[in-house]
């Protein structure tokens, strides 16, 4: 009798032993499979974001950018108009974000190319004294040169925008150049006609009455 007692005493006592070490198992397992549920999770909604959410944020982006960049042009437009009305003398300093686009979890941005054409002035204007065009009879000088800007891989379009003969306009790329301030190019190129545009306050020309006597014969 006491032979069978003990038999069930160690059969109970690793029956207990098996089950205590299967609960360790089971417990250990769960962080592990709980932290990769949150990690599949977090992948999707990065993965959604990235695919729906970073193209429309990275356009808006584009957006504001260009924007900024049309509102500096026009700055520059109304800082020169401004200089030659008032006959001032100075350097205008302008901040144009050369590319945009940048948003969270994914900085790449576009860039831009900015220029200024002085070599070829789209106007020009020179005094001489005594109607001779000779250099030293060169009384005063301007030039009035273009300057723009262009998109390079640009998230949303590759618009630019050109500063030229005082009108700001936007550059598309269909090769379509549109004035900003006027509805059409012919309606900008009438105003100048008619009522000069930017060049009409480019320079005053003051003259001192000087009697000459010249004996007849």
């Amino acid at each position: 009798m006491r032979a069978k007692t003990d038999k069930k005493s160690d059969a109970t006592a690793f029956n207990a032993k098996i089950t205590v070490k299967t609960a360790d198992r089971e417990s250990a397992v769960a962080p592990v499979v709980a932290v990769l549920l949150i990690l599949a999770v977090l992948m999707t909604i990065i993965s959604l974001y990235s695919a729906i959410y970073v193209p429309a944020l990275k356009e808006q982006s584009e957006i504001e950018h260009l924007a900024g960049v049309e509102e500096a042009f026009l700055r520059f437009s109304s800082d020169i108009e401004n200089a030659i009305i008032t006959k001032s003398e100075g350097t205008v300093t302008r901040n144009v974000e050369l590319g945009g686009g940048s948003v969270v979890l994914s900085p790449l941005k576009s860039g831009g190319i900015m220029e200024v054409k002085n070599e070829t002035p789209t106007w020009t204007y020179k005094i001489y004294k005594d109607g001779y065009a000779a250099q030293e009879n060169l009384i005063a000088q301007s030039l009035l040169v273009n300057f723009s800007y262009e998109s390079v891989g640009n998230f949303w379009m590759d618009n630019g925008y050109l500063g030229d003969y005082g009108i700001v306009s936007l550059k598309t790329p269909y090769s379509s150049v549109t004035p900003i301030q006027y509805t059409t190019y012919d309606a900008a190129a009438d105003d100048i006609k008619a009522n000069g545009g930017i060049f009409r306050s480019m320079f005053d020309l003051g003259y001192l009455p000087n009697v000459v006597f010249e004996k007849d014969g």
